[in-house]
């Protein structure tokens, strides 16, 4: 495995059916750069045209690209990738948070989760040691208690957390993953995916891969000159400071982009 700046260098696969994990070097998926681009060649290449999106040969591949984990404004967003539950195509999503981080710290550039569980089941990732948890006493659980409990089960408060909530249990076709309580992945049914694993949650923490930059005094050069353009110049930023995502509504509605009665209006 060379070791690249801005990677972790390792791909970590799950197989929830065997209970069995391997590791792969990033090498030779470098070609697609990282995060989504890497995610989809696995997913490709991984899950069959006749796989359907709730049978256990499908996939969901978790992705970081080389600007995860480092100091860089607005790169703390996850991939996810799968097969759509909706539309029987490509599903992709992503959320933020601190997992995308938390993932390269131990170790992973990216994950891919395949087969099913026998049983309610989360996994425990950290600094190169993956366990597969029980989780009976989870299931049914709405996502912000999955969170709390597993910090609490394994002693840790800086873990990171994927979780489903009951939706993703039944396989609602709409259900989601949540990052860390409250960072939604809300596309394509990945949360019913997750679910019928019988996977509630993916837990990560990481302390001993930091992400290397080649040039750390010139790439902070560039942040400086990036902060100051974008968060002190930039109306976008000033609107989410002052009244968040929903500021933005606000701003459209008086602009009028928003069709409004079924676009009657």
């Amino acid at each position: 495995m060379t070791n690249y700046y801005g990677y972790a260098g390792k791909i970590l696969f799950v197989d929830l059916s065997r209970k069995k994990t391997w590791v792969e070097s990033i090498d030779r998926y470098l070609p697609f750069v990282g995060g989504r681009g890497i995610n989809l060649w696995l997913l490709f290449n991984l899950v069959g045209r006749n796989v359907e999106p709730l049978d256990p040969e499908n996939v969901l591949v978790l992705g970081a690209g080389p600007m995860n984990g480092t100091l860089a404004p607005a790169s703390g967003r996850l991939s996810i990738e799968f097969k759509n539950l909706i539309t029987g195509g490509v599903g992709s999503a992503n959320c933020g948070g601190r997992f995308s981080a938390e993932m390269k710290y131990a170790g992973y550039d990216h994950i891919v989760i395949q087969g099913r569980a026998a049983h309610p089941t989360y996994i425990m990732i950290q600094d190169g040691q993956v366990h597969f948890r029980e989780a009976s006493d989870l299931w049914g659980r709405d996502t912000w208690t999955t969170d709390r409990m597993i910090k609490e089960k394994e002693a840790d408060p800086q873990i990171s957390t994927l979780t489903i909530g009951p939706a993703g249990e039944k396989l609602v076709k709409y259900a989601c993953i949540i990052g860390d309580r409250g960072r939604a992945a809300a596309y394509g049914g990945n949360g019913a995916i997750m679910g019928s694993k019988n996977l509630k949650a993916i837990a990560v923490r990481g302390k001993s891969a930091p992400v290397r930059v080649a040039r750390p005094d010139a790439f902070m050069e560039r942040l400086r000159v990036f902060r100051e353009q974008v968060f002190e110049k930039s109306t976008a930023v000033r609107i989410h400071r002052e009244g968040g995502t929903l500021g933005i509504y606000f701003l459209g509605g008086e602009n009028r982009p928003h069709g409004v009665k079924n676009l009657r209006e």
